[in-house]
């Protein structure tokens, strides 16, 4: 598995587990629901040019680190 899917599977298992949509994941990671459809690409593997200030908004959004990522996988 690329790390690029193993983090879009990490994120999209935790947000399904917290109950949360793309646009709410969105809105406590970046200020607003805009961003919600690049949250589902990323989700999917398919935005392989995301960035790590990207993933660290996300996953503290949903109460983790970039530590716990890596630690988790």
């Amino acid at each position: 598995m690329t790390t690029i899917l193993a983090i879009g599977k990490f994120i999209h298992k935790e947000r399904k587990k917290q109950k949360l949509s793309l646009a709410k994941l969105s809105t406590k990671a970046f200020g607003n629901p805009y961003r919600a459809s690049a949250i589902g690409e990323i989700e999917k593997a398919n935005m392989p040019d995301v960035t790590f200030q990207t993933i660290d908004k996300l996953l503290i959004a949903l109460g983790y680190s970039l530590k716990d990522l890596f630690l988790a996988n």
